[in-house]
């Protein structure tokens, strides 16, 4: 009985003595046991698992079959004994009946994952008596003979097959008889965690990822006349490519200047490797990644460049853009990763790109994987800030170990974030920022908008896109704008210092910040991440005596927003007034502004379009007519 009492005692003190957001009980159940804090940091018993995959993957185009072969070492690295192991079988969202978010074409539905052979610890599974096997359409349970206890690993190998889609390309598929992207591809072991054990969400579509930090080491079986790009390093580009293409892709790993690996004139002619009887292997490793893609093509233009990513250590990172030649877009999108990547790494979030490589594939859309986007072709301008956005995201789900099934704002909001100001830079007829606030505005204060703290997969449809999206990449803008730049900057980095290559919740996420700027930043996460609601101020009253102009902005709406004043006088000048969302952090519900002046009045304007707010036409008040 003291026993409990004192685990009663310590997560009261632990939640009621350093933070003032709502704390799910798991998540205090966390900071009990010692894997989380409430200063947003690991705990000194933090744990995560992590496995090994050997893979083997054959593809002969137009033929869509997949053939693929993998050797998965698991390990459990966990306090826990583990009875089952979980695998995600993404390939199962085109399968026959499966539950989805949205539909898609009949001649890309097949019966499922076709598994030859799925051993255990050397053991065949795929017998009439084994009943070890459950599997709910993505989500395959295996029940262990022999439990797995903690600092312990178990053997997997597996071989499978099925059809790649050709008509509904859900973020990967086949773009042209032999130009393909690949992903969610292959059996994979899903997330056992310290706050929820096994992540046993089922992926219908919509909701992406939350992966393991795996080490792969992948062979691609292709016909000769075909190139592949994937996560990770090739490592034997000497063995298979022609001397004038190793010679080009050898010199991009250094060059500042974009080099024309593949040119328009020798994809007509089309490719040759080095192969035998017609086939080659390309062989890639990428270590420490959550996840692996690739893709392919026998007739794509191919270009690379290098760009700094430390300034410290100098290291580079090689950019490829792989496009169909009527592209004409892609034939500036190598040089513009190279230009998004350098300003992520030494700017916004202002971390180094953590890996060796890039490549954006011109393929569909917009998705992004480790070391991978798949592009659509699209505007000049379109291009540049695509490629902004799936790029970001080599932060932030990947580097940082979101959990986007629960919490898509932790990821997507970034990627919609972290490009504004670059993108407003290069092309300035688009304000990113501008389009979020009036996209946040037709759906802020109706039904379906949801507060960020309800997990993703409770959202569907456009309320999905206004939760995983729009408001918190809005939220994060105004805040940085209210904490000031070189603030908010260094509480980011430190926090992606903290949980980089690990699994962030939301409360590690609020209380870092929390800690790192000793300041309770309480007064705008409750409203923006826990409150439905809007943003809207108004003008309550504006009256000139004299020289003497008092101007009354009230707040009616819940979300801490600038305040920012136009007024205009007669003779044609303007004074401006402009403060940040932290003009509301005592709760304040109005605010007066006193302004001297040297004329007559004629009008005052509050607010801009890129700050969000519900009712414009509250935002004018004219006090006088022009003389004419």
């Amino acid at each position: 009985m003291m026993k409990n009492i004192a685990a009663f005692l310590l997560l009261f003190t632990l939640c009621s003595s350093a933070q003032t957001l709502y704390t799910p009980y798991d998540v205090q159940k966390a900071y009990k046991n010692g894997t989380r804090t409430p200063e947003g940091n690991p705990g000194s018993k933090y744990w995560q698992n992590h496995a090994s995959y050997t893979m083997y993957v054959s593809l002969t185009p137009p033929d869509a079959q997949l053939q693929g072969q993998s050797q998965i070492t698991y390990f459990n690295n966990s306090p826990d004994t583990l009875k089952e192991i979980v695998f995600r079988l993404y390939p199962n969202l085109y399968k026959l009946g499966a539950e989805r978010d949205f539909s898609l074409s009949a001649e890309d539905l097949h019966p499922g994952v076709d598994f030859t052979s799925f051993k255990v610890r050397g053991k065949e599974q795929l017998t009439d008596e084994n009943t070890s096997f459950r599997q709910s359409e993505t989500v395959l349970t295996i029940k262990l003979e022999e439990h797995l206890p903690p600092a312990s690993s178990v053997n997997f190998e597996i071989a499978w097959n099925y059809p790649l889609p050709s008509k509904s390309n859900v973020r990967m598929g086949r773009y042209d008889s032999t130009s393909w992207f690949v992903a969610y591809w292959y059996p994979q072991i899903a997330v056992y965690d310290d706050v929820f054990g096994w992540d046993k969400i089922p992926y219908t579509g919509q909701k992406e990822y939350y992966n393991n930090f795996n080490d792969y080491t992948v062979t691609i079986d292709l016909p000769e006349s075909f190139c592949a790009w994937a996560t990770g390093e090739l490592q034997n580009a000497a063995d298979i490519m022609p001397d004038a293409l190793l010679e080009k892709f050898t010199a991009a790993h250094t060059s500042e200047k974009v080099i024309n690996l593949i040119t328009k004139e020798e994809a007509e002619k089309g490719y040759k490797m080095k192969g035998r009887e017609g086939r080659v292997q390309w062989n890639f490793t990428a270590m420490n990644v959550p996840d692996f893609a690739f893709a392919l093509s026998d007739h794509y233009l191919w270009d690379a460049v290098s760009v700094v990513v430390d300034s410290t250590t100098m290291r580079r990172a090689l950019v490829n853009a792989a496009y169909k030649k009527t592209s004409k877009d892609y034939y500036e999108v190598a040089d513009f990763s190279r230009t998004i990547m350098a300003y992520f790494s030494h700017v916004l979030p202002g971390v180094p790109y953590p890996y060796p490589v890039m490549t954006v594939y011109n393929g569909q859309g917009g998705m992004e994987f480790p070391m991978m986007c798949n592009n659509g072709s699209t505007s000049r301008g379109g291009a540049f800030s695509l490629a902004a956005h799936e790029i970001a995201h080599t932060y932030f789900p990947f580097y940082m170990g979101i959990n986007e099934k629960r919490y898509a704002w932790m990821d997507e909001g970034w990627a919609v974030m972290l490009p504004m100001d670059l993108v407003l830079e290069h092309f300035p007829d688009i304000d990113l920022r501008n389009r979020n606030a009036k996209a946040f505005n037709t759906v802020a204060g109706t039904e379906f908008e949801i507060p960020l703290y309800i997990p993703s997969q409770q959202t569907s449809g456009s309320a999905y896109r206004i939760h995983a999206y729009t408001r918190p990449g809005m939220a994060y803008y105004i805040l940085r704008d209210a904490l000031g730049k070189d603030n908010f900057d260094k509480a980011l980095r430190e926090y992606m210092k903290r949980w980089r290559g690990k699994h962030p919740l939301p409360n590690d996420f609020f209380y870092s910040f929390n800690n790192y700027l000793k300041d309770d930043i309480s007064w705008f996460w409750k409203p923006w991440f826990f409150e439905s609601g809007y943003a809207e101020l108004f003008i309550k009253s504006a009256v000139q005596k004299k020289n003497d102009l008092t101007i009354i902005v009230e707040r009616e709406g819940n979300l801490p927003v600038p305040v920012k004043l136009l007024i205009t006088l007669e003779d044609g000048t303007t004074i401006s007034k402009y403060e940040t969302a932290a003009v509301w952090k005592t709760g304040l519900k109005e605010k007066k502004y006193t302004f001297k002046v040297s004329g007559k009045v004629e009008s005052v304007l509050l607010g801009d379009l890129i700050i969000p707010d519900k009712v414009a036409e509250n935002n004018f008040v004219k006090l006088s007519s022009t003389k004419k």
